[in-house]
């Protein structure tokens, strides 16, 4: 079994966004949809604190990464795989993730 597991941050980001393109009535239906079958990582101070120090260019990548030790997953599912060279935790476009595990 696989779980699925968000970054804090990116819960607002996803909600910033579909606001944006439809309305916040739409955001929040799909919120909790997603936040029904997908878990939001416990993350704090100290996780922001060690993201600071990684020598990721982004911040919000290294957040990501943060995360994900956080909930000790295996991957990064991203469409943006070159941002996370090196990092802790590889990173997979989702085409790769589901090539690895694909569906019953």
């Amino acid at each position: 079994q696989n779980d699925a597991w968000l970054a804090w941050h990116s819960v607002a980001t996803l909600a910033y966004l579909i606001e944006r393109q439809q309305n916040a009535a739409t955001a929040r239906d799909f919120l909790a949809d997603l936040l029904s079958w997908a878990k939001v990582a416990t993350t704090g101070h100290a996780d922001a604190v060690k993201a600071l120090g990684w020598s990721m260019p982004d911040f919000e990548d290294a957040l990501q990464v943060a995360a994900a030790l956080a909930c000790e997953t295996s991957y990064i599912i991203t469409r943006n795989e070159r941002d996370f060279v090196g990092a802790l935790v590889p990173a997979l476009s989702p085409e790769g993730f589901l090539a690895l595990h694909p569906a019953p």
